[in-house]
């Protein structure tokens, strides 16, 4: 609103006012102070608007509703177009070093340990050795629903359930093996699928390793479903899936359970099944090269 514009509507309203004779004289000299102070207020409100459009960059719009002084000086065309396309360039630029960081995992652990095998036996001596473990692991997010994940390992390749690998021997090099190389997709609910090489994740009560060491991979396919309260999980595992090998063996496992709280007490029990048809069959894996003076200790 211009002032000029306020004081022709007051002169309107005096006139009528006039003509109609039914306001005193003082009734329209306190309408008029009324009004002039409304119009310093709007004055005031230009001022304030036009020193906030002046502080603002050449590409920015007023938001809806706002009042924009007459006054302020409109943004060139080629700044409005080029401003955002800045912000946008600046913006992509910070954001690409980021977005396969965003995607990447690295886990890893590493184990040095001294290891004695007291045997008790005087014939069979005792062995003391050190040796060390490192497993990194890279895992890569493809989208909400499938990781792939890749880790490597210390340790000879002819034990299933260990990675140490036993200094010595000169200061040689130590071998590295594939720990780890699978997929997991978790398109339904509560629900993975994997497929590879991957971790047990049975329900091992207690830590107990009276069924599984902690240390063997699966390698074959895994379901396993959770929703908190009930799971079920099954795997099938290759012991040898090469059909020119006399054992080829493909073997299963099946668990399911329930989980719940009877006052402080977690509790969780289940059932679970183990199919390995291994019987008669020599042993899956070569163990008699790495022990000295075992060379039918894998015949079953």
């Amino acid at each position: 609103m211009k002032r000029g514009t306020a004081l022709a509507g007051l002169l309107l309203l005096s006139a009528a006012t006039a003509a109609n004779a039914a306001v005193s004289e003082a009734d329209l000299q306190q309408l008029q102070q009324k009004l002039e102070q409304a119009l310093n207020r709007i004055d005031q409100l230009e001022q304030r608007l036009a020193a906030v459009d002046a502080t603002q960059p050449a590409a920015s719009t007023a938001p809806a509703g706002a009042v924009v002084s007459a006054q302020a000086p409109a943004p060139a065309p080629a700044a409005v177009a080029a401003a955002p396309a800045d912000q946008v360039a600046s913006t992509a630029a910070k954001a690409e070093p980021s977005a396969w960081t965003d995607r990447i995992r690295i886990e890893g652990d590493f184990r040095y340990r001294f290891q004695n095998d007291d045997k008790g036996d005087p014939i069979d001596e005792s062995r003391d050795r050190n040796r060390i473990r490192a497993r990194p692991l890279i895992i890569a997010t493809l989208d909400d629903e499938l990781q792939v994940g890749f880790g490597l390992a210390t340790g000879e390749n002819n034990d299933p359930v260990s990675t140490m690998q036993t200094l010595g021997d000169g200061g040689s090099d130590k071998e590295v093996t594939i720990d780890l190389a699978y997929f997991d997709w978790t398109g339904i609910e509560d629900t993975s699928i994997r497929g590879g090489r991957f971790k047990n994740t049975f329900l091992v009560v207690g830590g107990s390793q009276l069924q599984w060491d902690s240390d063997w991979r699966p390698e074959g396919t895994d379901i396993a479903w959770n929703n908190g309260t009930f799971f079920a999980q099954g795997a099938g595992v290759y012991l040898e899936s090469d059909s020119n090998q006399d054992n080829e063996e493909f073997s299963y496992i099946l668990q399911t359970g329930a989980m719940g709280k009877l006052g402080p007490l977690a509790l969780t029990g289940g059932v679970g099944y183990t199919d390995i048809g291994a019987a008669d069959k020599p042993c899956f894996y070569n163990q008699s090269s790495s022990v000295p003076g075992a060379s039918n200790l894998c015949q079953r």
